[in-house]
């Protein structure tokens, strides 16, 4: 009876919030005015919805990520004059670009920019889940992301990024409940664009853009959190130091992502006794109608990783709601560590497409480790040292579909077509509802969005039976304006660890302000 009454909510709930937005919108429309005297004065404009701001450039965060590579600024192939009449700094604000000073050919340009994310959660577990988590499940808060960045273009072909997270909640999950620093580096990197044959190198400490999930900005995330086999499977690898090499082709049908990294390094770009990895992407796009916003894109990825001891060498996933500092979140699934010569082989693929106001995704990611040891490696004499135990071939896997509508008219979800991922979200009509003189003022309701996602992982192989993960995640987002959402998502767990003791059902229910420039 509960679980029909789930799934009546979730057929149901849509179809009410689209009712009430389409009879909000209707209310909001007036008659035809009749010409007015030529003595009286006009209306006020004091509830008239302010000017839409300049679409960004392929460079702003209308794009993705803000500060990606994109398309030259200047036609001009003369090395420009950092100073001097007709090509100073100009300075700029608006909503879409954050504070900018650019020169007017663009060989020059520095851009500021922040985003926050604060959270609420509340859950609803049982105590035998409770008792067999590392840290319970307990209601609470935090700020998810608190970052800040400074990116742009120098000497018309040099772009760089530097960004901070001052959040002890961030992505990066290996922290202790120890005195620690609030600074951690996200993305430190230069790229040179616009080379011949590679196009765009990008060397330092960047994404590694092995999911259209990771290639999503966290300012366009659908759900409070991104799919279970993100955090399994590429969330130790998210940011690493190295070199990339990426390019589009065919008018950005189709783009192709190289790296060669340090493994490890993603917490703060170092390391001492790591190895390597080497990652790419491949996507095209068969059909994209920027008219109609309809366009399907397809995604395949891989990666071969050092597995020793100083790597990323275990497999874990938090719960898709989360509060308190990193070390507060616990793991539902946490294989220990797994440690291999022969490294660590990841394959995935991935599908979106939208068309009009509806969206539907999904991704596929897997991990493949031969001759797998827990404990410690074999000695070079082939002889295991205490505590090192041979698991053998290893194979872990997980997928998540997820449809998403929007309910109110025009709008839509457009894709980055450089990264690719998810693009910023662009209400047709800003929120806007002022006091007024004669009462509220009301001009438009921003734009709304429904969304549900199915997850599975399941991290049970041989000897290694870590347990597996089904969510079904309900989603709200209400986009006041393109910086601004408020969302809100009910997450339906059931986890399995082969265990009746430690196995079960619990509920989560998650809130998130989030606010970027």
């Amino acid at each position: 009876m509960r679980l029909r009454l789930r799934i009546a909510l979730v057929f149901l709930l849509p179809l009410f919030l689209r009712a009430w937005v389409s009879s909000a919108a209707l209310a909001d429309e007036s008659p035809p005015s009749l010409p007015l005297p030529a003595q009286t004065p006009p209306p006020t404009a004091a509830c008239d919805p302010p000017a839409a701001e300049p679409k960004a450039s392929a460079k702003g965060p209308g794009a993705g990520e803000i500060g990606e590579p994109g398309e030259a600024k200047g036609s001009s192939g003369e090395e420009p004059a950092a100073t001097g009449s007709g090509n100073s700094l100009q300075p700029r604000f608006n909503m879409s670009e954050g504070f900018v000073a650019e020169t007017p050919d663009g060989a020059f340009r520095y851009h500021i920019g922040g985003r926050f994310d604060w959270d609420s959660g509340w859950y609803r577990a049982p105590q035998n889940i409770q008792q067999s988590l590392d840290n319970p499940l307990l209601d609470g808060t935090d700020l998810r992301r608190f970052r800040l960045a400074v990116d742009g273009t120098v000497w018309q072909n040099v772009d760089f990024k530097l960004e901070a997270d001052f959040s002890k909640a961030s992505d990066f999950k290996d922290f202790q409940a120890t005195p620690q620093t609030n600074i951690f580096i996200t993305d430190a990197w230069i790229a040179l664009r616009d080379l011949p044959v590679l196009d765009t190198v990008k060397l330092g400490h960047q994404k590694e853009y092995l999911t259209f999930s990771n290639g999503t900005s966290a300012n366009s995330l659908p759900f409070m959190e991104r799919p279970y086999i993100y955090d399994a499977f590429q969330n130790n690898f998210s940011w690493d130091s190295g070199v990339s090499t990426s390019r589009t082709y065919f008018d950005k049908h189709m783009t192709s992502w190289v790296g060669f990294f340090w493994n490890g390094t993603q917490s703060e770009a170092f390391n001492a006794g790591g190895h390597y990895a080497l990652s790419g992407r491949l996507t095209v796009l068969p059909v994209y109608d920027e008219d109609r916003h309809l366009w399907v894109n397809l995604g395949v990825a891989g990666s071969v990783r050092s597995f020793g001891p100083n790597d990323p060498n275990d497999v874990t996933v938090r719960p898709l709601v989360r509060t308190g500092e990193s070390f507060n979140v616990p793991d539902l699934i946490d294989t220990g560590t797994l440690l291999s010569h022969d490294g660590l082989q990841i394959l995935g693929a991935d599908v979106q497409s939208a068309w009009g106001p509806l969206t539907v995704g999904g991704e596929f990611l897997c991990w493949f480790i031969n001759n797998a040891y827990t404990g410690n490696l074999p000695n070079p004499n082939g002889i295991l040292p205490p505590g090192a135990e041979s698991v053998g071939n290893l194979f872990f896997s997980g997928f998540s579909v997820e449809a998403l509508y929007f309910l109110t008219p025009g709008d839509h979800r457009d894709i980055d077509r450089v990264t690719p991922g998810y693009a910023r979200v662009r209400p047709v009509r800003n929120f806007l509802c002022l006091r007024h003189g004669d009462g509220p003022c009301c001009k438009g309701l921003g734009a709304w969005e429904v969304g549900v996602r199915y997850d599975h992982v399941d991290v049970n192989s041989g000897l290694i039976q870590a347990g597996r993960l089904d969510s079904v995640t309900c989603g709200v987002n209400w986009y006041l304006n393109p910086n601004t959402r408020i969302t809100a998502n009910y997450v339906y767990t059931n986890r399995d660890t082969g265990n009746p003791s430690s196995s079960g059902n619990f509920d989560a229910f998650g809130v998130r302000v989030h606010f970027d420039f």
